[in-house]
Order: structure tokens, then sequence, then C-alpha cells
């Protein structure tokens, strides 16, 4: 099988993959609001005054954590972990041999390693990028909120 062939991203995980990157508009947009709403919050004096500013703060900010959590499982569960067969058949021989948790542990990895190499170095992969979408998408939510 051809390593392009295994990469998931470049074919039964392209749907996902878009879909991830679509999301990440409203996910910025999310991040702007709850960064504007934290401008206007006054932190030189705690009162009843700023309580309705600093709910929707905590609000918008834990709303953006959920957000960005939920699009990044979603692309992953729908690329990664549909596909269990190969996990499976693995756990089942260390279960068969009766192995100490360590020592099956071990196996597992040496398997993954040599078996699996294309699809470690791509969840890597994606992995990463997910942490450069979150820098660009916070960088352009503070550029959002702070020209509004």
């Amino acid at each position: 099988m051809s390593i392009l062939r295994r990469v998931v991203i470049l074919n039964d995980g392209r749907k996902a993959f878009l879909e991830y990157l679509r999301n990440l508009t409203s996910i910025s947009l999310l991040l702007a609001f709850a960064l504007f709403s934290a401008l206007k919050l006054d932190f030189t004096r705690v009162d009843a005054s700023n309580a309705h500013f600093t709910i929707l703060t905590g609000a918008l900010f834990i709303s953006w954590v959920i957000a960005f959590t939920a699009n990044l499982t979603l692309f992953y569960e729908a690329c990664y972990f549909g596909k269990p067969s190969w996990i499976e058949a693995k756990v089942a021989t260390i279960q068969g041999q009766r192995m100490p948790l360590v020592k099956g542990v071990v196996y597992f990895m040496q398997c993954a390693i040599k078996e699996k190499w294309v699809e470690i170095i791509e969840i890597m992969f994606t992995f990463l990028l997910a942490q450069i979408a979150l820098v660009v998408v916070a960088y352009q939510a503070v550029k959002i909120a702070s020209d509004m």
C-alpha cells in the first residue's frame, strides 16, 4: 500500500479536515467577542457593577474552550478512531498472551511504530496543525477585538 493512500486526511478524512477548518472561523469570532468583553472589565475594583461583564466574559471563554475542544475531537474521531480493528487485534494478542501491563504497552508501541508509522506521523502532524490553528485563531481574535 502506498504511503499517500495511508494518510487519512488525504483520503477518507478530507471532509472532516475541511469541516474542522470551516468551524475555526466561528470559533475565532467567539474568542474575539470574549476578548472584546474582557476589554470592558475593570480589574482595578471589585463591585457588583462589573458582574454582568465578568459573567459574560467567563461564559464566552468557556464556550470558546468547549467549541475548540469539540471541533478538534470531532475531527480526530472522524479521521482516526473509527478504525479500531488493528487496535482490537493487538489488544486481543496482549490479552491472549496474558502480558503484564507494562509489557503489553511496550509490545503495542513497538507494533504501532513498526506497522503504523505513517499514521503516527500523521497524527502528530495533525496535532501540530491543530496547535498552529489555535494560535492563528487566537491572534485573529485579538486583532478583531482590538479593532472593535
